[in-house]
């Protein structure tokens, strides 16, 4: 589908749409998902708090025995 821009009249073969909500990885360049850990970095870019666990470090369960 080939659209004409009303401006400028260049052809523009696909609109440029900006997707809403999405996170990038300044790091490892992955996508930051809704329960990743992530900061803003040094360099005001958000990555991960651990590109290897995103989603934190996992709490083991342990049960206590009464005895």
């Amino acid at each position: 589908m080939t659209d004409t821009c009303p401006t400028c009249g260049q052809s523009v073969s696909q609109p440029i749409r900006r997707q809403r909500g999405k996170r990038i990885c300044s790091l490892c360049n992955g996508k930051i998902g809704r329960f990743h850990k992530w900061q803003f970095g040094e360099d005001s870019r958000p990555q991960h708090k651990d590109c290897s666990m995103p989603t934190g470090t996992p709490v083991a369960e342990t049960m206590e025995l009464g005895i």
